[in-house]
């Protein structure tokens, strides 16, 4: 079955997970997973910086940002993959 082109050349890796994802690759569920952990470590120092949280509370509210993050690029672009969403590429 051919690949669909649902990411652009040079987009971030958890967009090409995702994409590996919904064609239903091997292994694309830990990409997914790998790149929303590793997103988890780019918020956790703004939400350091900006929060009152820390610790253990602090690590939930990153995991549960990077992973709303993760879900919403999954549902856009499986709706885009199904022709639900239309795409400029510019």
């Amino acid at each position: 079955m051919p690949r669909s082109n649902l990411v652009r050349r040079g987009s971030p890796p958890s967009s090409y997970a995702i994409q590996s994802l919904l064609e239903g690759e091997e292994g694309s569920v830990g990409r997914v997973l790998e790149a929303t952990i590793l997103r988890t470590v780019f918020i956790l120092p703004g939400l350091y910086l900006v929060t009152p949280y820390r610790g253990r509370r602090l690590l939930g509210v990153a995991m549960a940002a990077s992973g709303s993050i993760t879900v919403s690029l999954i549902v856009y672009y499986a709706l885009r993959k199904n022709g639900l969403v239309e795409h400029d590429e510019r």
